[in-house]
């Protein structure tokens, strides 16, 4: 009996070679693995072999499945990373004062109930577009005493990239009592209220809404966004709102250029200078309220550049309603609605109902409701949309509608001066397209492309050549977005690529298991001949055209591997790309013809071994045959190039072939064995 132990590190060591299949896993701790194994007859040896394989990667596999507990106390500094992912929220957590706990891209933060995370200290979500930080079922707290959000270092109550979805019908995704925070670039669905924020203190609070998508049940209880306070300052910009119940803002509020769509009404109770500027009310049950308060007559309102569709109710409501708090002793100060378009209203109640009592009938507030479009050019039919002072003169206000458009208000003003405009240009020249960012903007930003393919770009490049594998229509988007990486602005354009090849260029990449340095393409590419001609990039500036090219990739990343193909004389060109992410630096890359590796039909060998392997060239193999048969054995270099070809009759069972490969210099080889029906490669190393 023979006792075996492994030690698995937490991470690999130096210049030892380990499976690739093992490097995958992540140990939280050094693990020991014993096994007594029996040495017997081949068969126990086997079998010995395969319960210890099994073992280990039952080991393995039981490690992989990462996950950390958060703890009922948060009392230390934590980065919660990928690789403590999942993070179990069990209970309600307390982040204590002056402790900072930040979320990395790409965690799970979970809860199997409904639990909170308190924060009395700093707790900030730093995702990633492509890396979203998710969420679910777990409320964020924000706290009085937490760390305020500070717009000059993005320190503080910060959400950014983050997804929330919930499957308790009364839940509150993240909430904010008398705290400045910011949530940005972030997905909600299906919470009670999505950000719920409050303040109790006569401080100014600030609150930073921008660029997220609020998803939920438009008959269901609650709001993507509920804020009371008459002290808050909102700047809630680039969202989009659906199926969702009500939006509820108290405060001085910016609101520009967000859509609205399906919602059951949206209501503003505005006190100071707001300004709501360049969105899309669409299809409400019922309609857009503001209130307008003011104790001081230095209020000021701009409604602008907004459109309004499909909203009011039979019976009840107008489109949009505007009331006033208070006496006419004291105005509200500035008001213009201006610009606007007010399309299709439901029913027979009208596009604006205006509010309030007035106390003295003699006189009454004026309205600038100049410069809308009504959907009408008669002035008749616009004052019966409107209810104000001239149908009662106990309401406070009437409406001035003169100068109205004839026609839709397109054009908007709205843009984030610290984004930019998006617009771009395209060169097409058969399948290779490309694409030049011409966006307009005064401070530095960032753009990403997606090509309508299932391909994309992030590298923020302002200059991108890319390849269609395949004819047809594209949709090509450019997302524009600033330093922060809070998306700005998007403009999408479709394209037409037309096939105009004979060939098809075509590839895949295959991986060696015992060597996680070394990277094969298997070039399948149809329709080529001895005339064709290659063409490889490979992602990092370098580019050859050689049919079977070796690179060397010198650092880990994401790289684009294009194939372009052609002949001339046939009226032949054909691209394809495709993107691998190499781990390691120094990785080899191979390209390989398909025939090399073509498998005709169910092999007749057992197995195939090369011993030694690698070696200095003279190399023994042990093939196990199914039946005895004549077989040919080729050595190929990696260019594809056969150096050398026998033919040998083997036996059934376990054949020895001696193999000669000393006068062949350092490096990687190929042996390809075939029979009638089949054949197997497998590679060799020389190093002498």
């Amino acid at each position: 009996m023979l006792t075996m132990c492994w030690r698995f590190l937490t991470q690999k060591p130096q210049n030892i070679p380990i499976p690739n299949i093992f490097n995958k896993f992540v140990l939280p701790h050094p693990t020991i693995l014993c096994l007594d194994a029996y040495i017997g007859t081949e068969n126990q040896k086997s079998m010995t072999k395969r319960i210890l394989l099994l073992l280990i990667l039952s080991v393995f596999v039981f490690k992989s499945n990462a996950q950390t507990t958060v703890p009922a106390l948060i009392t230390s500094n934590q980065v919660w990373t990928l690789s403590g992912s999942p993070y179990l929220v069990n209970q309600n957590s307390y982040i204590d004062t002056g402790v900072n706990v930040t979320v990395m891209p790409g965690v799970e933060v979970k809860s199997t109930g409904s639990s909170t995370i308190m924060v009395a200290g700093e707790f900030r979500v730093l995702g990633k577009w492509d890396s979203l930080v998710k969420f679910r079922n777990v409320t964020v707290a924000y706290q009085a005493n937490s760390k305020k959000f500070n717009p000059s270092n993005n320190r503080g109550a910060y959400i950014n990239y983050a997804d929330f979805t919930t499957t308790n019908v009364s839940q509150t995704s993240i909430s904010s009592s008398s705290t400045s925070i910011k949530v940005s670039n972030s997905t909600f669905i299906n919470y009670y209220w999505n950000i719920d924020v409050t303040s109790q203190t006569q401080d100014t609070v600030n609150i930073w809404i921008v660029g997220n998508k609020f998803l939920g049940d438009q008959y269901k209880s609650g709001a993507p966004i509920h804020a009371m306070s008459s002290r808050m300052k909102m700047q809630i910009n680039d969202n989009y709102f659906t199926n969702a119940s009500t939006l509820y803002l108290e405060g001085q509020v910016t609101f520009k250029n967000n859509t609205l769509f399906k919602m059951y009404t949206a209501s503003f109770y505005l006190h100071g200078l707001n300004d709501i500027s360049c969105n899309k009310f669409l299809r409400f049950n019922s309609n857009l309220s503001i209130s307008l308060f003011s104790y001081t007559g230095k209020g000021k309102l701009s409604f602008n550049y907004n459109t309004l569709d499909s909203m009011g109710s039979f019976s009840t409501y107008p489109m949009m309603s505007v009331g006033r708090n208070g006496s006419n002793s004291v105005p509200f100060g500035k008001v213009e609605f201006k610009y606007n378009n007010f399309f299709r209203q439901v029913g027979t109640v009208g596009k604006v109902g205006i509010s309030g009592y007035n106390n003295t009938p003699m006189k009454t507030d004026t309205l600038d409701f100049t410069n809308n479009y009504w959907g009408s050019n008669d002035s008749t039919t616009i004052a019966s949309y409107i209810k104000d002072y001239n149908d009662d003169v106990n309401i406070y206000g009437r409406a001035n509608f003169k100068n109205f458009s004839a026609s839709p208000i397109s054009s908007c003003s709205y843009n984030n001066t610290n984004c930019a405009v998006a617009k771009f240009a395209s060169s097409i020249k058969d399948s290779v397209v490309v694409f030049t960012d011409q966006s307009i903007g005064t401070k530095p930003y960032k753009v990403r492309w997606v090509f309508g393919d299932g391909k994309s770009d992030n590298k923020n490049s302002k200059v991108i050549t890319h390849t269609f594998s395949k004819p047809g229509f594209y949709t090509v988007c450019l997302y524009t977005y600033d330093t922060l990486e809070n998306k700005c602005d998007s403009t999408c354009s479709t394209i037409e690529i037309v096939n105009k090849t004979k060939c098809e260029a075509s590839y895949y990449f295959a991986v060696d298991t015992s060597d996680n340095k070394l990277v094969y393409i298997i070039n399948n590419s149809k329709g080529i001949n001895s005339k064709t001609k290659y063409y490889w990039t490979f992602g990092d500036g370098a580019g050859v055209s050689t049919t079977n090219p070796t690179h060397n990739y010198l650092k880990p990343g994401r790289y684009q591997v294009c194939l372009t193909i052609f002949d001339s004389t046939a009226n032949c060109f054909s691209t394809f790309c495709d993107s691998i992410v190499i781990t390691e630096n120094n990785t080899d890359l191979v390209v390989l013809n398909q025939d090399l590796l073509n498998i005709k039909s169910q092999s007749t060998f057992k197995s195939i071994l090369a011993f030694p392997n690698p070696s200095t060239g003279k190399i023994t193999l042990f093939i196990d045959n199914k039946q005895s048969e004549n077989i040919q054995i080729q050595i190929i270099n990696v260019d594809g190039q056969v150096l050398e070809t026998s033919n040998i009759q083997t036996n059934l069972g376990v054949n020895e072939i001696d193999l000669n490969l000393s006068n062949y210099s350092n490096g990687f080889y190929f042996v390809k064995v075939s029979t009638a029906n089949s054949s197997k490669t497998i590679k060799l190393f020389i190093s002498k």
